[in-house]
């Protein structure tokens, strides 16, 4: 593997893998580790850019390489708009919008459709939006509102576009935005719902669905035909956390009660670009190939660090079974 560490950058890592994003040569042939490893990279899609998060970070550092394309996904046209203006401004990139608003099951099939209608494949799929941690609610389709935008979503998102995937020049890679929070909860199989919300616990919620970013990979890499890989970006300080009252990040020793971060090295803060480069390994990096379906932290492929249960291939098999059962539709023959 390549020698990032925590401390890496997004711009570094995208540095490094620069021939990868940048599709003006065709087909890239790497020569290092692997002989004559061939990769073609043209479209970017990535979830959840609103300015102040992962997602912004990982489409700026990738425009700086000029992907063929960059599409943009998100709830907000307004929000979408900022991250683009910031992009163009800065690279002389292809940038387009999609409205996606993961927790409304009616706007991911709008959404789907109106991206299997580009003129362009889609090579790279990052699925990073989410929410974290948030009080209990349903969704119209009547589902807790963090299982709804952290996993069926993206679930019904991935397989809705699937033929733009395959139709890629090369095999089409899938990121998915898991955490070390997955490690709070396997999935509930009887009751991914908390009861209708009578036994809620919104941290095992959010695990919950972090378990399922990771055995989505597992699944994708098994039955999918593409590559696919889940990554933890590290405890990065984001929007992310604006659902969770100060009090509680306090008594949880992450913040002081001015709102600063508590510079605890047990803690391993990182910084918005430090997280995102562990995305754009994911994403990019040739040598992970070998590994399909693996989790990667600190840019570094890291199974050994992820809870057994989250990397289990019959799991991931059911949770597939289960969320084709809950959405009312069939995608493959798991």
């Amino acid at each position: 593997m390549t020698a990032f560490t925590a401390k890496s950058t997004a711009e570094q890592v995208a540095k490094h893998f620069s021939n990868a994003i940048n599709s003006k040569s065709g087909t890239i042939t790497f020569n290092w580790p692997l002989p004559q490893l061939a990769l073609t990279i043209a479209t970017v899609l990535v979830t959840g850019v609103t300015q102040g998060t992962l997602g912004a970070e990982v489409a700026l550092r990738i425009s700086h390489h000029q992907p063929a394309n960059l599409v943009l996904a998100g709830r907000s046209l307004s929000a979408l708009n900022i991250t683009k203006s910031t992009i163009e401004a800065a690279n002389p990139v292809s940038v387009t919008l999609l409205e996606l608003d993961l927790a409304s099951q009616a706007s991911v099939r709008a959404a789907a459709r109106t991206a299997n209608s580009y003129p362009f494949t889609i090579d790279v799929l990052i699925n990073n939006a989410g929410i974290m941690a948030v009080p209990y609610t349903k969704t119209a389709e009547g589902l807790e509102r963090q299982w709804a935008t952290n996993h069926i979503g993206h679930f019904l998102f991935t397989n809705l576009i699937m033929p733009k995937l395959r139709a890629s020049r090369s095999t089409a890679r899938i990121v998915n935005v898991s955490s070390a929070g997955h490690k709070r909860s396997d999935i509930r199989w009887d009751d991914v719902g908390f009861g209708g919300g009578e036994r809620y616990d919104k941290w095992a919620a959010y695990g919950q669905t972090k378990t399922a970013n990771m055995l989505f990979s597992v699944a994708l890499a098994k039955l999918g035909g593409v590559e696919s890989f889940s990554c933890y970006p590290g405890r990065v300080r984001t929007n992310l956390v604006n659902s969770i009252p100060l009090e509680e990040l306090v008594a949880a020793g992450w913040l002081h009660p001015d709102g600063s971060l508590v510079e605890d090295p047990k803690l391993k803060w990182k910084t918005i670009p430090e997280g995102a480069a562990t995305i754009v390994a994911a994403a990019f990096d040739p040598e992970l190939a070998k590994a399909n379906g693996g989790y990667v932290v600190d840019s570094q492929l890291a199974n050994d660090e992820a809870a057994l249960y989250a990397l289990d291939e019959k799991a991931a098999v059911r949770l597939w079974k289960l969320s084709e059962k809950i959405i009312g539709e069939k995608f493959l023959d798991a």
